[in-house]
């Protein structure tokens, strides 16, 4: 298990990792959590685009 902060950009990184396949966990506050599998090939690909949804508030409806 490793964890990595994002840069200001939103860049992470895992320095070191072997190949195989990775589950890649994603918390950030006001953003669903993120669960996603990853094959780490080291082929001619390189990084992934991960995308967040927003967490909805529950904020009362005034009448």
């Amino acid at each position: 298990m490793r964890e990595s902060v994002t840069t200001e950009n939103g860049e992470f990184a895992f320095p070191g990792l072997h190949a195989g396949a990775y589950i890649l966990k994603i918390t950030a506050a006001g953003f669903v959590p993120l669960e996603m599998n990853v094959d780490v090939n080291f082929g001619t690909e390189h990084g992934i685009s991960v995308f967040l949804k927003p967490a909805l508030a529950n904020h009362p409806i005034k009448r």
